[in-house]
C-alpha cells in the first residue's frame, strides 16, 4: 500500500475515533489551495468529485514528501486565513509542495478565555494526548522523514515533552541560531528543527517576526537538501 492510501486510512480512523465516536471536532491541512476557486467554503455535495484547482499543488496532511510541518493544533478561524496563504505560498516557492503537513492535537481548539475547548484543556486530558500522541507515530512511521519542523515555541515543548525518550539534546548549528535536536527512529537518527509558526507574523512586531519565520524556511530548505544529499 502506498503512502497517500496509508494516510487516508489513518485519517478515516481519527475521524471515526475522534469525531464520530468522541464528538470531537478535528481538522487535516486541506489539499492545495482551492480559495483562488472560492470553494473552500462551498458545502461539499455527497459523492462529489471536485477537480484540483490551478493554485498551489501543496498536497496538506496527504503530502508524503520525507519532510514533516508539525502544529501544535488547529484553531477555530476559516481557512484558509491570509496566514495559511502566506504558508502555503512559502511551501511551494520552496518545492515543499508535496511535504507533509499535521498538527501534534488534531482537534480544533483555543486560547484561555475562548467559550471553545481550549487547547490547555486538551493538553490535560492524558487519554487524548495518547491517543494523539499515537496518530502522530503512525504518520511518522508512514512518512520517514528526513526532517520533522516544530513550528512555535509551544509546539516544540510539547512535541519535545511527549517524545522525550527519542530525543537527543537540542545544539544549535554553526551557520544559524534555529534550535536543532535528533528524533530516533526505527531506522536512525532524523533532524527535528523548530522555526517559529507562520501566525506570527500578525502579531507586535510582525516585521521581525515574518522574517525570522522566512530565514528558518531557508534553514529547512538548506538542511533538507543536505539530506537528500546524503
Amino acid at each position: 500500500m502506498d503512502k497517500t492510501k496509508k494516510l487516508k486510512e489513518l485519517r478515516k480512523k481519527i475521524i471515526d475515533q475522534m469525531f464520530v465516536q468522541g464528538w470531537k471536532d478535528v481538522w487535516f491541512y486541506p489539499s492545495c489551495e482551492k480559495c483562488k476557486e472560492n470553494r473552500w467554503n462551498q458545502e461539499k455535495k455527497p459523492g462529489e468529485e471536485r477537480e484540483e484547482c490551478q493554485g498551489f499543488k501543496i498536497k496538506g496532511f496527504l503530502g508524503t514528501k520525507d519532510i514533516i510541518f508539525l502544529g501544535l493544533n488547529p484553531s477555530y478561524g476559516a481557512f484558509p486565513s491570509d496566514n495559511d496563504k502566506f504558508f502555503y505560498d512559502c511551501l511551494s516557492n520552496r518545492d515543499f509542495e508535496n511535504a507533509h503537513i499535521t498538527d501534534l492535537i488534531k482537534i480544533r481548539a483555543k486560547g484561555k478565555g475562548s467559550k471553545h475547548e481550549s487547547i490547555d484543556k486538551l493538553l490535560e486530558d492524558k487519554r487524548i494526548v495518547k491517543e494523539q500522541v499515537e496518530f502522530l507515530k503512525r504518520e511518522i512511521e508512514i512518512i520517514e522523514p528526513k526532517i520533522i519542523v516544530t513550528l512555535g515555541k509551544e509546539c516544540d515543548k510539547h512535541f519535545r515533552k511527549k517524545f522525550e525518550e527519542r530525543i537527543e539534546d537540542p545544539y544549535e548549528t554553526p551557520h544559524h541560531s534555529f534550535k536543532v535536536y535528533l528524533f530516533k527512529l526505527a531506522s536512525g537518527y532524523v533532524e527535528v528543527i523548530n522555526i517559529p509558526h507562520y501566525s506570527s507574523r500578525k502579531t507586535k512586531n510582525y516585521k521581525k517576526k515574518e522574517k525570522k519565520f522566512l530565514n528558518g524556511m531557508e534553514v529547512v530548505k538548506e538542511e533538507y537538501l543536505k539530506k537528500v544529499k546524503e
